[in-house]
């Protein structure tokens, strides 16, 4: 059963998180000093929770609560009827019945799988349909409910629940939670929605995602660190597959060593800004340095977001994001990142997708990195 109920969730701790693949306890374990460790429910070993534990970390176990991934071992007993529509740019993940007593059961059977490896909390993701087109017809009671329900049935083993994102259900959810887990509320200037969070002693676990890591620029850095409503808050910047690269406000940076698993690699995690009102909302970057306005946050009017190889420009699907304090979940992709190799062809560097279901990018690693399937058939990356 889980540990978390004897497990302390101090507000500030340093934390790490790593969803795709599995932190390599077999190694040296980097970065020393994170206390909180997020990591893949599914793929994280009973034994690699127990060696997490053994050096005096707490650890939080990540799922998808809210849709179906068409990987997970148990994807073929999701009810047909309760999987609503595609996520955008994302084909093998649908929408789930938040309701449904089918869907209950398989999340509960995660949870239950959890307390048995000793997790001593969840993370549960994807909580927020309602913001979205989920084609269920889901409002914000359905995740209200829902959220309520899996805190409570975690609770009776033993392991304490996170709030993802889904900032506009705060207050009806906020007495069942232990901490927050939260994207990008620095870029969007939300921060301070977590107030009640930090008063009441419950840590706000914060990511940012950097645009071309390990470079951090220092309008980044101002934003992701300095922004209002942050005081308090465990801070991360991270590149977007969530792999073992970290970088943390006081200038450390981290990688650390993974075993394959997790989350399918390459693939965004899903940022829930604040509203209601339709904006379209892209970055700008030419030759890969970050840019934004001067004001502390980026802004939410339109703008343009290319990214420069030393081979050729390449333009970023736009994003669109919800605008009224709600939130929306929004879909960035990620940039192709490669150097030009000899005879004229390609290389990605270090970390860079190499391969995959649908992959139409380079194929080949640069110099001294081999192409390793992390999630094959799906994903495969330079390392």
């Amino acid at each position: 059963m889980g540990t978390s109920m004897a497990a302390d969730f101090p507000v500030g701790q340093k934390f790490q998180i790593v969803l795709n693949g599995v932190p390599d306890t077999g190694k040296v374990l980097a970065p020393a000093d994170a206390m909180v460790w997020d990591v893949d429910a599914e793929d994280t070993t009973k034994e690699t929770i127990a060696a997490l534990h053994s050096l005096g970390k707490t650890v939080i176990c990540y799922f998808s609560a809210g849709t179906y991934e068409n990987w997970r071992p148990d994807a073929k007993q999701f009810p047909t009827g309760d999987l609503g529509t595609t996520l955008a740019e994302w084909p093998n993940e649908k929408w789930i019945r938040l309701s449904s007593t089918g869907v209950r059961n398989i999340m509960k059977a995660r949870i239950a799988r959890a307390a048995q490896k000793g997790c001593d909390a969840i993370d549960p993701d994807n909580t927020d349909a309602y913001q979205n087109s989920n084609g269920l017809n889901m409002k914000a009671t359905d995740s209200i409910d829902y959220i309520r329900y899996i805190a409570k049935y975690a609770a009776t083993l033993g392991m304490k629940t996170g709030l993802k994102n889904s900032l506009s259900i705060i207050p009806q959810v906020a007495d069942l939670m232990s901490f927050a887990v939260n994207e990008e509320c620095a870029k969007f200037s939300e921060c301070d929605t977590y107030n009640s969070f930090i008063k009441s002693g419950k840590p706000v676990y914060h990511i940012e995602y950097v645009a071309k890591p390990p470079t951090i620029t220092n309008d980044e850095r101002r934003i992701f660190c300095t922004s209002g409503g942050m005081a308090g808050f465990s801070t991360v910047m991270k590149n977007m597959t969530l792999n073992g690269w970290t970088a943390y406000c006081d200038g450390s940076t981290a990688i650390t060593e993974t075993t394959p698993g997790g989350i399918i690699p390459g693939k965004p995690p899903n940022p829930h800004p604040t509203s209601t009102i339709t904006t379209t909302t892209s970055y700008s970057w030419s030759n890969t340095t970050f840019t934004t306005s001067t004001t502390p946050t980026l802004s939410e009017s339109t703008v343009t977001r290319t990214t420069t190889t030393s081979k050729s420009s390449t333009t970023i699907k736009t994003t669109s994001r919800t605008t009224s304090k709600t939130s929306s979940k929004t879909s960035t992709s990620k940039a192709t990142s490669s150097t030009p190799a000899p005879g004229g062809g390609c290389a990605q560097k270090h970390w860079d997708q190499c391969g995959g279901n649908d992959w139409k990018g380079c194929t080949t690693c640069a110099s001294g990195f081999s192409c390793k399937g992390v999630s094959p058939p799906y994903y495969y990356q330079c390392l």
